[in-house]
């Protein structure tokens, strides 16, 4: 989700030497930046309209929460970034940090614990 050849300084041409170093480097975004010609794998995330998102909480003087919820189904063959990371850490064996069925169980969670 972001095209770090413009989003970082590049004086001394610092990226483009460390971007050389990776083994295996993974995008994920909704566009084809110019990152994703240095990526290995391209992954189509969602759009903002196409997910969920975790929820908002900010910590202001009085309490509120504030989500945002699909209003299409996504296009082609793009997931939102939880899932991405969900099953990835299942097939890395790492399913106990990611306890919840799907991001509607997960969010319904944390209002919960929320109060």
């Amino acid at each position: 989700g972001s095209n770090l050849p413009q989003a970082v300084p590049t004086e001394n041409g610092l990226f483009y030497k460390a971007v050389q170093y990776p083994e295996f480097i993974v995008v994920i975004d909704i566009v084809a930046s110019e990152m994703a010609s240095y990526a290995d794998v391209v992954l189509p995330d969602t759009t903002y309209l196409e997910r969920y998102d975790d929820l908002h909480t900010p910590g202001w003087k009085t309490p509120n929460v504030a989500l945002r919820q699909p209003v299409v189904k996504p296009l082609y063959s793009s997931k939102p970034a939880w899932w991405i990371a969900k099953e990835l850490a299942k097939r890395m064996g790492l399913s106990k940090y990611f306890p919840y069925k799907d991001i509607e169980e997960y969010l319904r969670k944390r209002a919960e614990l929320s109060g």
